[in-house]
C-alpha cells in the first residue's frame, strides 16, 4: 500500500540523514479525513495510551476541497466530516417514509402488478428522503443559514483552531509539533504540470470532481499559516513551483516516489533542529 511505503520511506530517510536507527513513523492518517478529525484522532490515540515523541500534521487539501467542494455543495456545516450527508440522510430522514410505508402495508393484493407499484412508490420516497431530500431539508435549518453567510472564513477557522488545539496538546505533553501545509496540483501556478500529469492514461488519472478542484483554485492561496501558533510551520504550497518532472500520481492530491522524496527532504531540512534534538535526547 502507498501509505505503508511512504511511512517506511520517511523513516528510512530520517535514519539515513541523522545517522541513527531510532526513527519509526506511525501513520495515524486515514483516507478522506479533514480537520477536526485529525485532532479527534490524536485525542483517541492519547486515550489508548499512545505517547509519540513528535507530532507531524500534514494537511491542507482535504480541509479546503472537502469543506467547500462537498459540504457547502450539500448544505452542511464546514466542520462535518467527509460524506457525512450520506450517513445523515440514511439515519435521519429515512423515517419520513414510515407513515406512507405503513399505509401501503395495511392492505395486501394478490395482483403482482399492484404490489410492484407499491414497492416502486415507497422506494421513490426512500430515495427522495436519503438523497435529494437531505439538502432541501437541511437548508431550512437556521444554523446552516447562518454558517453559509461566512462559510469560507468558517472553513479556514476550523483548520486554524484544530491545528492550534493540537499544538496546545503537544506543548502540554512536552512533545514537538510540526504543521506542514501540502502542495496541490490544482493550486494555480504551483507547478508546471508534466505531460504525464496532464494526459496520463492509467486508472488513477480520472478527473477530480469539479467542485473540489475549483475550491482549491479559488481558495487554497488563502490559508494563512501566520494564524497558527505552532513553532514549526512548513508551507509546501510552492514546493514544486519550478519542478518540471512528474510528482503527482493522480488527478487529485497524491504523489509518486519523487514527490514524496521531495516532500520528506523539505521537512527534514526545515525542521532539522527538531529531528536532531530527538536523536540526542534518545
Amino acid at each position: 500500500r502507498e501509505d505503508i511505503v511512504n511511512d517506511y520511506l520517511f523513516a528510512h530517510e530520517l535514519n539515513k540523514r541523522f545517522d541513527t536507527d531510532q526513527f519509526v513513523v506511525y501513520n495515524a492518517a486515514f483516507g478522506g479525513g479533514k480537520q477536526p478529525q485529525q485532532y479527534f484522532k490524536m485525542l483517541y490515540l492519547d486515550l489508548l495510551g499512545f505517547n509519540p515523541d513528535l507530532i507531524i500534521n500534514y494537511d491542507g487539501f482535504n480541509e479546503v476541497a472537502l469543506s467547500i467542494g462537498q459540504n457547502l455543495e450539500n448544505n452542511l456545516n464546514a466542520i462535518y466530516p467527509r460524506n457525512f450527508y450520506e450517513s445523515l440522510g440514511a439515519s435521519v430522514y429515512d423515517g419520513s417514509c414510515f407513515s406512507l410505508n405503513n399505509k401501503l402495508l395495511s392492505f395486501n393484493s394478490y395482483m403482482p402488478i399492484i404490489e410492484l407499484v407499491k414497492w416502486i412508490y415507497i422506494r421513490g420516497c426512500h430515495n427522495e428522503a436519503v438523497w435529494s431530500g437531505v439538502s432541501k431539508k437541511m437548508s431550512n435549518q437556521e444554523l446552516i443559514k447562518i454558517e453559509q453567510k461566512d462559510f469560507i472564513s468558517r472553513t479556514f477557522l476550523i483548520w486554524e483552531e484544530s491545528s492550534n488545539k493540537i499544538y496546545e496538546y503537544a506543548k502540554l505533553k512536552g512533545v514537538p509539533y510540526i504543521h506542514v501545509l501540502q502542495p496541490n496540483r490544482h493550486q494555480v501556478g504551483s507547478k508546471p504540470l508534466s505531460t504525464e500529469e496532464l494526459y496520463g492514461n492509467n486508472a488513477n488519472k480520472k478527473p477530480l470532481a469539479r467542485p473540489l478542484s475549483v475550491s482549491i483554485e479559488r481558495h487554497y492561496d488563502s490559508l494563512d499559516m501566520s494564524n497558527l501558533i505552532a513553532e514549526y510551520k512548513i508551507d509546501q504550497r510552492s514546493l514544486f513551483i519550478t519542478e518540471e518532472r512528474t510528482v503527482y500520481s493522480d488527478q487529485c492530491c497524491h504523489f509518486n516516489k519523487l514527490g514524496m522524496e521531495t516532500i520528506i527532504d523539505d521537512i527534514m531540512i526545515k525542521a532539522e533542529p527538531v529531528f536532531r534534538k530527538l536523536t540526542v535526547d534518545k
